[in-house]
C-alpha cells in the first residue's frame, strides 16, 4: 500500500503514544495516592479500550490482547470499585501496569522500526489473569467466561478487524488523533456485521 496506509500508521503511533503518556501520568499520581480514583479507573479502561480497538484494526495482536486483558481487569474494577482490590494487591496491580506500559512502549518502538512484534506475551497476560482471579476472590473464571468478553471476545474482535479491511481503517483515519479514532473504527467494525 502507499502513503494512505503510512498516514494511518502514523496516526495510530501518535494516538497510542499520546495515550501511553496519559496512562503514565495517571499511574504516577495513583501510585502516590496508593489507589485509583473512579475517574482514573474509567480513564484507564477507556485508554485500554482505544488501544485494543486501534491495535486490532492495525492487526497488531500482541498489543490488542494485552490491552484487552487490562481492559477486562478495569471493567471489573470499574464495576466493583477500587474497594474490590485489597490493599495487599495494590503493589502488584501497579507493578503490572508499569510493566504493561513498558511492554506497549517496546512494541510501539518495534512498529516504528519496522520490526516484528512479540509473539510471546504469556508472561504479562498471566500476570493480568492472576490479578483478575485474585480480585474476583479466586472465583476460577476463565477468560472465556469473564464479564468483558475475555480472550474469546479478543479473538472475535481481531477476526472482525481482519475482515473489515479498508472500511474500518478509513473510519479510524477519519477520527484518529482525537481519542474518538478507535471508537469510530470500532463503530465501523460493528456496522460491517463481521
Amino acid at each position: 500500500m502507499g502513503s494512505g496506509s503510512d498516514s494511518i500508521l502514523d496516526m495510530y503511533l501518535y494516538e497510542t503514544n499520546t495515550l501511553l503518556e496519559q496512562l503514565d501520568g495517571i499511574l504516577l499520581a495513583a501510585e502516590q495516592a496508593d489507589t485509583f480514583s473512579q475517574d482514573s479507573v474509567n480513564e484507564i479502561f477507556r485508554i485500554m479500550h482505544t488501544i485494543k480497538g486501534s491495535s486490532a484494526m492495525m492487526e497488531f495482536p500482541s498489543l490488542m490482547t494485552v490491552a484487552h486483558r487490562i481492559e477486562d481487569l478495569f471493567f471489573i474494577i470499574r464495576e466493583k470499585t477500587m474497594a474490590a482490590v485489597p490493599e495487599s494487591l495494590r503493589p502488584e496491580l501497579f507493578d503490572m501496569l508499569f510493566q504493561a506500559v513498558d511492554f506497549f512502549r517496546g512494541e510501539i518502538e518495534k512498529v516504528e522500526n519496522g520490526e516484528p512484534l512479540s509473539d510471546s506475551i504469556d508472561s504479562i497476560v498471566d500476570k493480568i489473569n492472576s490479578l483478575v482471579n485474585k480480585i474476583q476472590g479466586g472465583g476460577g473464571e476463565t477468560a472465556e467466561e469473564d464479564p468483558a468478553g475475555g480472550e474469546a471476545g479478543a479473538g472475535a474482535f481481531a477476526a472482525g478487524a481482519a475482515c473489515t479491511g479498508a472500511g474500518a481503517l478509513s473510519a479510524f483515519a477519519a477520527g484518529a488523533g482525537s481519542g474518538a479514532g478507535a471508537g469510530a473504527g470500532a463503530s465501523a467494525l460493528a456496522s460491517t456485521g463481521s
